[in-house]
Formats: C-alpha cells, structure tokens, sequence
C-alpha cells in the first residue's frame, strides 16, 4: 500500500465549471467509461472457480440486477439445444457447457454492478508539465491543492500501474455469496485503482462515490498553483474570487536551464496593488485617447 501523501491536487482549465467548483468548494465524480483510456475500468473477470460455483455466482448477479423472473429464464435460454431445424431439443445443455457461456455475462453483470460509483481523480504531484498541458489547458490554467489531513472521505487510494485488468471470479464468488469484505475490497481495487504502466507518470490517487456529478469536495483547499502561461487577470480574478479563505497562491514556472518546474510563493496583497495599478494606467490611456480624439 502506497503511503498517503500530504497534498493532493487537481489541474484545472479557467471557465465556467472551474470556476464553480472553487467558488462552492464542490469536485466532479466522473463516469469511468468516459476516462481517456478505453480500458480503464473495464476489467476481466477470470474463470478461477469450479462449475457449480461460477453459476451459482452468474445467477445470484442476474437475479440480483433483474430479478429471479428473468434470471430463471435466462438460465433456461441459455440451456437450450436446438435441432437441425432450429426448434428447441427436450435434451438441454450440461452445466460444464453452460458455464463456457458465462465469462462475457460475468464481465457485463460486474459493470452493471458497479456502474453507480463515480470517481474523483486527483494526483500526487503539480509540477508535471505532461499533466499541466493535458489537463490544463496547456500550462494557461490551474491546479488545486488539497490538504490531506482533512480528509473524511472513506475510500481513497492509489492507482496502481501494473496493468492488471483481471477480477478473480473467486474474490467475486467470495464477495457476492459470502459476503467477505476483504474479497470485496480486491474486486474494487482489481476494478478501479489498476491502469497501465504508461500512466505512471500521473501519480494518480482515486476517490469513490456510490453516485456520480458534482459533490462537495472531500478534503479543504489549501493553495492554488497558477500554470506558467496562466494570465495575471485570471490569477488576479481567482485571488479575489478567494479572497479571505486563508489559501497559499503559488506562480509555477521552468526552471532556467531545465525542463523541470518549480513554485513560486506569491504575495496576495501585491498581486492586488499591482492589478489596481494597471486598471488606472489602462483609464488613464483611455483618458488620454479621448482628449486626443475628441
């Protein structure tokens, strides 16, 4: 297990949305099968279980998402042999060959189980140039930290980067049968919290949420990072937008003889005073245009 660190955060684009979300404090639980990568979320379910027991775990999910109605019939559906002419036989299809049927319905009865939870994705790092131009704008936007220590959110952890898409039908069995929680917490981490090694970069951490949209944000805010192509008006907006709410405003910028990022501390109350100094330049070259054009 990945150890927690102290600041999460999450790269922004400036507009409306955003903008939202820091004025109410309030974050966006995303569908996963909208995520950038197709497989994401999408595991396999792996056939580790002796015959009796995969179907007793393929009813118990149909039945538990359609009722027993359905689950029966579907049972029967597939059990069904048909003749040279297309008709149903009276002999039906043996357990060892129906379960070679089950796999396909596994993967899609797992996902219709699990298709309520939304997830925040937040990562362990602001200065990743890769993530500041992917999900920023490039580098024009933001980046929110969040303070840790704050958290009271229950599930939240890391991904982890080893391209592993496969749920054990057993921790399966175990969960949905049994009611084993420790099988229960290996179905979600095999589900949610495993991506391919070619993410690595992102340092990614995963909140859960059994409903997806806008909630309110499970840890406080604690700074906001301007990218290095961020306007001063943005920031100057963003500044005011939060101003009294005791957060830290850092600039990021490149390092000079490297591709790295560094940060920035920026003084608040100089960021005003010299955003009041350039509203009166910009009146007073008004002024002065008028008098010359009159």
């Amino acid at each position: 297990m990945t150890q927690q660190p102290a600041y999460l955060y999450k790269y922004r684009r400036f507009e409306t949305n955003s903008l939202r979300a820091l004025c109410e404090e309030h974050v966006y639980y995303a569908n996963p099968l909208n995520f950038n990568d197709p497989v994401d979320c999408r595991p396999v379910v792996t056939m580790d279980l002796g015959e009796v027991e995969l179907e007793e775990l393929w009813f118990r999910l149909l039945s538990d998402e359609f009722g027993d109605r359905r689950a029966v019939a579907r049972r029967e559906e597939l059990r069904t042999i048909f003749d040279e002419n297309g008709d149903p036989s009276v002999n039906k299809l043996p357990l060892k060959e129906l379960v070679k049927k089950l796999p396909a319905d596994l993967d899609w009865l797992l996902a219709r189980r699990l298709k309520a939870w939304g997830v925040l994705s937040l990562s362990a790092r602001w200065n990743s140039p890769l993530m500041w131009s992917h999900y920023a704008d490039q580098h024009r936007g933001f980046c929110v930290e969040y303070d840790m220590s704050t958290s009271y959110c229950p599930i939240v952890e890391s991904v982890d980067y080893v391209g592993n898409r496969r749920v054990r039908a057993s921790d399966l069995y175990d969960w949905i049968i049994r009611g084993s929680a420790s099988s229960c917490k290996a179905v979600f981490e095999a589900y949610f919290f495993a991506k391919a090694s070619d993410w690595r970069y992102e340092k990614e951490w995963r909140v859960l949420r059994k409903e997806k949209g806008r909630g309110g944000a499970p840890f406080e805010m604690s700074a906001i990072y301007f990218g290095v192509r961020c306007e001063s008006s943005i920031r100057l907006s963003i500044a005011h937008m939060l101003e009294g709410r005791h957060l830290k405003f850092y600039g990021v910028d490149f390092y000079s003889n490297s591709s790295r990022l560094k940060r920035k501390r920026l003084d608040v109350r100089q960021m005003f005073d010299d955003g009041e100094r350039a509203i009166t330049r910009e009146f007073q070259d008004l002024v002065l245009l008028e008098t010359a054009y009159p």
